[in-house]
């Protein structure tokens, strides 16, 4: 597997290092909080670099793609970090804006317009290849709260007999904004959850290499 073209400072790599044990402790998440301007876009994405790496390893991983949520004035942020300093190292699905609305070509190229080809592209990653698991998928909070809350919407719409994440059906047809909200946070709950569960084993010997 090819290295990114990156040179990391020793605070990102024991950060990376210590997320990596998070996940594979038994609390299985952690905050990386560190001071702005620490480079700590760098280290999350070195984090999912070298969980790529661990998986590869492990011939009976499940490989998954990882979910990105930002908020949508640091987008480019993410795409500059990963493009410019880990080259081609992890193929990006842009789930933001539209692409006929800019003019960069590259950016355009990544860009997926709706939720369906979206879910089409992520339904064909093999999850018994390595390339999964370095697959990012680059979201805003906004972006993706309202697709989301449109399908919790869409499904509550076609009926008594449809429920979702267990909820009781309302008797009102338009969910109020504090059912919406709740069921938005159980989507995002369930979204971190499959990431945790995805890099727990990866994570288990990083410390120590």
């Amino acid at each position: 597997m090819k290295q990114p073209a990156t040179t990391l400072k020793k605070w990102q790599l024991s950060g990376a290092c210590w997320v990596l044990r998070q996940e594979a402790s038994p609390v299985a998440t952690g905050i990386l909080a560190d001071a702005c301007s620490t480079g700590k876009t760098t280290t999350a994405i070195t984090t999912m670099w070298y969980a790529s790496v661990r998986a590869e390893k492990d011939p009976a991983h499940t490989h998954r793609p990882t979910l990105i949520l930002c908020p949508s004035a640091l987008i480019d942020t993410w795409l500059t970090e990963l493009m410019v300093r880990f080259g081609d190292a992890f193929p990006i699905l842009l789930f933001h804006g539209h692409s006929a609305h800019t003019s960069n070509y590259t950016w355009k190229s990544l860009t997926v317009d709706k939720l369906a080809d979206l879910e089409a592209q992520l339904q064909r990653l093999d999850d018994h290849d390595m390339e999964t698991s370095r697959t990012i998928v680059l979201s805003s909070y906004s972006t993706w709260a309202a697709c989301t809350v449109t399908e919790v919407t869409e499904v509550k719409g076609k009926g008594k007999d449809r429920q979702v994440d267990g909820a009781e059906d309302s008797e009102d047809e338009n969910p109020n904004e504090n059912t919406l909200a709740i069921e938005q946070l159980a989507l995002l709950q369930e979204t971190a959850e499959t990431a945790n569960d995805r890099d727990m084993d990866e994570a288990e010997e990083f410390g120590s290499s």
